[in-house]
């Protein structure tokens, strides 16, 4: 399949009502909630495995019309909006960039190694997270994408730094007409006026680490403890990305998740077990962690109206 340009807004009027159309039809039929809680792109899944994250897919990146999109999902309705004015309590952000307006110009790095070709100045979907509350501080670094410590940048791929619309986050600090949210281990901040807002207060569940640990593993997948596994199927293994939460942030949860796995080790059901479905009892919770959605286990974790 030819990629998609990237000098003009991604997709046609048709692709998204059709798109919209099927989503919407499988929500009611699965009764799954229509929120971006629920209805994520693929820069939002989950990886199973470290890995495996740098590679992670980042379509349909951030010249997808996320709220175009999701007004088209719930039948043209679109989702009620509260002040961009936090009330006393509020601990809760919705990301809600106004995408005709929220225009930038992005990097492509992708076609020539070593050569970056400025995009045109186009509707976007995302903002950027920087490391203080200053238009020329450095963006917010992730440690799988840039190993070496350099902070995230502009480059349509590059994931690092970004939060799109729909996408809610725990509120970490406040200056000025700047707001700090809790992101990958991290506070990062964002320009948010009054007059022109990217993100509204709203409410969500939460979880933090519990009293005592000075940070708690992250995880791409929820899996099953070994008991779960019947005699002769090696278990998975649980292993935790290479992120924590450090005593003290918070993140926006779904509620507690039972775990399995579909164990697929052959096309033919030879194998003894194959195409079994293992149930463990370990209790995750789905975590809006950073631009990708994550894991944590319920026991490391105090969980906040779940």
């Amino acid at each position: 399949m030819k990629a998609l340009p990237l000098t003009a807004p991604i997709g046609t009027p048709a692709m998204y009502k059709s798109s919209a159309t099927l989503v919407r039809w499988l929500a009611q039929k699965y009764n799954i909630p229509l929120d971006r809680n629920h209805i994520i792109g693929h820069d939002n899944a989950p990886t199973p495995t470290q890995d495996r994250l740098a590679a992670q897919h980042w379509d349909p990146g951030p010249f997808w019309n996320w709220g175009h999109y999701m007004d088209l999902v719930r039948g043209n309705v679109a989702a009620a909006e509260v002040p961009a004015i936090a009330p006393a309590n509020a601990t809760i952000i919705t990301i809600d960039p106004k995408f005709n307006s929220n225009k930038m110009s992005l990097q492509d790095c992708s076609s020539t190694p070593g050569t970056c070709t400025t995009l045109p100045n186009q509707g976007t979907s995302i903002i950027y997270l920087h490391t203080a509350p200053n238009q020329n501080s450095p963006l917010l670094n992730d440690r799988t994408l840039h190993p070496n410590g350099d902070p995230g940048t502009m480059e349509v791929s590059d994931w690092s730094a970004s939060a799109s619309a729909g996408e809610q986050y725990v509120v970490a600090d406040h200056q000025g007409n700047w707001l700090a949210i809790w992101f990958g281990g991290q506070k990062g901040w964002f320009f948010n006026p009054a007059n022109k807002p990217v993100a509204y207060y709203s409410t969500a569940p939460t979880i933090t680490p519990k009293a005592g640990q000075a940070s708690i593993p992250v995880y791409g997948r929820p899996v099953p403890e070994a008991s779960a596994y019947p005699s002769g199927v090696t278990p998975l293994q649980v292993v935790p990305l290479n992120y924590t939460i450090p005593a003290g942030q918070a993140y926006t949860a779904l509620g507690g998740l039972s775990n399995d796995y579909y164990y697929d080790l052959t096309v033919n059901y030879s194998a003894p077990h194959d195409h079994e479905i293992f149930v463990g009892k370990t209790k995750y919770y789905q975590i809006m962690y950073n631009h990708r959605l994550a894991y944590v286990m319920a026991s490391d974790v105090a969980a906040h109206n779940l």
